[in-house]
């Protein structure tokens, strides 16, 4: 889903929506924003797999911090 990350949101409430959407759907459900979607298509275009993932990383995070309002960023910690 793309949309606003507005700070005022329950980002841990809609990341709990999020993960157990994602466990009945199989499918991995995020909410970004159109200047990350267009990051993430920018850095992966000479490479499809890579736009996998980095939302699989993406959605680990989520997992592991229990919060929607994520952003990557080219300047973070390398992927794995």
């Amino acid at each position: 889903m793309i949309s606003e990350m507005l700070t005022g949101l329950d980002w841990k409430g809609i990341a709990a929506q999020l993960i157990n959407a994602s466990r009945q759907s199989g499918a991995m459900l995020h909410v970004l924003d159109l200047r990350e979607l267009r990051m993430l298509v920018g850095v992966s275009k000479d490479e499809p797999l890579l736009f996998v993932r980095q939302l699989m990383h993406r959605f680990a995070t989520m997992i592991e911090c229990q919060n929607a309002m994520l952003r990557m960023r080219l300047d973070g910690p390398p992927m794995p």
